[in-house]
């Protein structure tokens, strides 16, 4: 409280004292951390050194990472303090200031750059170094984990878990070092690998129980149980069941979970269900209900209606159902418009970077021109200062020079071309890069994830105008030049249609399903779309052209 009020009297010393105050608590108590710079005045902040505003800002963004405040002054934090550090900093508060400015990106949902400045951080550090901040790269790669998780890139995700283990046991922290492994968990979800999961959770109870930690050991059984659920062996799902219950201390004396594991009774309906125990089975069905998962809730509910044959409660059921799968598609499509949003402004700002260095090149090759312009005129005026004087020893020698001159100037001059071409060549090769990405990142989005599911029958139905209007913004954002090319050859609205199925893999006789239409209008459209495409009078050929159009080499193979 006295370093709080000191700081409002603003001294260099005041605040001196408070941001060492807020550094040294910063680990254990970060909610006192940030009060304390909190309170700093905003008048002082402003009068404080460069290096002092560096400082302040930094812990200040350290503190609201920690306890979970957004963070929404990316500008001013670039400048301020990531800008200050890479002159003036050490490897440690280089890759400290990148960290939190990831984590400002990741808060606003921009996930491209909150992963290039978290790669960029791991960059600065230096791990043969005795002083190198284990902590907060061990911190990096669990904020990169996190990201790549809800971006569904998997692998990435357990790559990053993997090194976060790996600097928790280089800071001498066993708990996180297990933790670390017990995460990868979540990535071999995504790519359905259960031998793998079941593998990880034996060896990470073995850990856990070897180092003296028998309620977290209990409490990383609820991935099995789903694995043995989902293969009818409700024994043992049964026995894992009983050691979560009874031994992760994560259940009060009535048999109710803590309130963020809540999703756990899912496990329990499912159980209850499979061993034909439908009253028990429902009784769990309603508590996820009541705590906001609805989708699994009625799911459950409808499929013990339909087995009690229960036809008031299987419609009631039913409909309820439905409305929560609206909100949860709502909610995905919501998500994936962000996403796409998220990548697409970060293409573009990558764009207007590569068009600054165009520029700069430009700029350059003005130069190159201007000197040759300037040998030229010294050329003719000392030539013409030669000429009228007469003295023929002297005009030799000038010759001699201008002679050389010359070349000077051809050498520029073809510089100027080479530049020329080059600067033409990255264009293209620039173009050719975008595509590949834009390719790369459409593969990977949620909407394309949402067709795939309707074309397996994972999802019930035909895409709605909307998922087909959500597919059409994100081909023109990730795949611009042929969302421009297919404009530009009037293909209509179903033909382009036709040619955004092709180009995700979807069959023609699913796409005659989506489109509702004939298989031979399929057809149909698919040759026009060839013949003003590609000039090609052949529906077969569509997919082989559209795909060498949109996998065109990287700049790495050109």
């Amino acid at each position: 409280m006295l370093l709080t009020l000191a700081a409002c009297t603003g001294t260099k010393s005041d605040v001196t004292a408070v941001l060492d105050r807020a550094e040294a608590i910063m680990e254990e108590y970060p909610d006192s951390a940030y009060t304390l710079l909190y309170n700093i005045d905003s008048v002082t902040v402003s009068g404080l050194s460069r290096a002092e505003s560096a400082r302040y800002y930094l812990l200040l963004g350290t503190a609201m990472n920690k306890t979970d405040r957004p963070m929404a002054f990316d500008s001013l934090f670039q400048h301020t303090v990531v800008d200050y550090y890479d002159r003036h900093g050490t490897r440690n508060e280089q890759m400290r200031a990148r960290y939190i400015l990831g984590s400002i990106y990741r808060d606003q949902h921009d996930s491209p750059r909150a992963i290039e400045c978290y790669l960029s951080a791991t960059e600065r550090a230096d791990t043969l170094s005795p002083d190198c901040d284990y902590l907060t790269l061990l911190s990096i790669y669990g904020q990169m984990a996190y990201v790549y998780h809800h971006q569904l890139i998997p692998e990435q995700e357990i790559e990053s878990n993997r090194q976060y283990s790996k600097y928790a046991a280089k800071c001498g922290n066993t708990y996180e070092y297990i933790r670390g492994i017990e995460l990868q968990v979540g990535g071999y979800q995504l790519l359905d690998d259960t031998a793998t999961i079941l593998s990880i959770i034996d060896s990470v109870h073995s850990l856990y129980l070897e180092n003296d930690m028998p309620q977290e050991a209990a409490s990383i059984y609820p991935a099995a149980i789903y694995i043995q659920l989902a293969r009818n062996n409700y024994t043992e799902a049964k026995r894992l069941m009983d050691i979560f219950e009874h031994e992760s201390g994560l259940f009060d004396e009535d048999g109710n979970i803590v309130k963020d594991r809540v999703s756990y009774y899912l496990a329990k309906g499912l159980y209850y269900e499979g061993i034909s125990k439908l009253d028990s089975a429902k009784y769990f069905y309603h508590r996820l209900i009541k705590y906001g998962y609805e989708f699994d809730g009625y799911s459950g509910l409808l499929r013990v209606f339909q087995k009690q044959n229960i036809t008031d409660s299987i419609n009631y059921a039913s409909k309820m159902k439905d409305s929560a799968y609206i909100v949860s598609i709502n909610n995905q499509h919501k998500e994936a418009v962000m996403n796409v949003k998220s990548l697409y402004d970060y293409t573009n700002q990558e764009r207007i970077a590569k068009e600054e260095k165009a520029t700069s090149t430009k700029q350059i090759k003005w130069i190159y021109i201007l000197i040759a312009v300037l040998f030229t005129i010294i050329f003719f005026t000392v030539k013409y200062y030669i000429k009228h004087r007469k003295y023929s020893k002297l005009v030799n020698t000038l010759d001699s020079k201008m002679t050389s001159q010359q070349s000077d100037i051809n050498n520029y001059t073809q510089t100027i071309e080479i530049i020329q071409n080059e600067n033409s060549d990255l264009k293209k090769k620039i173009r050719t890069q975008t595509m590949h990405d834009g390719m790369a990142s459409l593969t990977k989005s949620d909407i394309v994830a949402v067709f795939k599911k309707y074309a397996s029958g994972e999802l019930y139905g035909s895409p709605t105008e909307k998922d087909w209007k959500l597919l059409e913004e994100t081909i023109a954002g990730l795949l611009p030049d042929l969302d421009l090319y297919m404009n530009q050859q009037k293909l209509t609205t179903y033909e382009k249609r036709v040619c955004i199925l092709s180009i995700i893999s979807i069959s023609p006789s699913i796409a005659a399903i989506f489109m509702n239409k004939q298989n031979n209008s399929i057809s149909n459209l698919r040759k026009k779309a060839a013949i003003k495409l590609f000039n090609s009078t052949s529906a077969a050929e569509l997919d082989n052209l559209l795909s060498d159009y949109c996998n065109k080499p990287t700049i790495n193979n050109l």
